[in-house]
């Protein structure tokens, strides 16, 4: 344990890492691209997100939502008018 923090302090202690970090030649900074395994990826996410959305689709229609009723539910305890409002008789 004492043999990681002496380690960690001698790193971090250092400002310039010794060797310096080069890219290969064949590497530019300047040109990245994901390449096939990006691409692949985005294709996977693409399609998995079509699927979810004709899943989500199709549960929803089946859900049963009750009508648009305009009527006044019956009040117990007494008879109501049409503004839905219980008179006592």
């Amino acid at each position: 344990m004492n043999f990681l923090v002496v380690l960690a302090s001698v790193h971090l202690a250092d400002p310039t890492p010794n060797p310096s970090p080069t890219l290969p030649r064949e590497l530019d900074p300047n040109v990245v691209s994901p390449g096939f395994t990006g691409l692949a990826f985005f294709l996977f996410l693409v399609i998995a997100l079509f699927f979810l959305m004709r899943s989500f689709v199709k549960n929803l229609r089946r859900i049963d939502l009750p009508a648009n009723d305009l009527t006044v539910p019956p009040v117990p305890g007494g008879q109501a008018d049409q503004t839905g409002i219980a008179t006592d008789s």
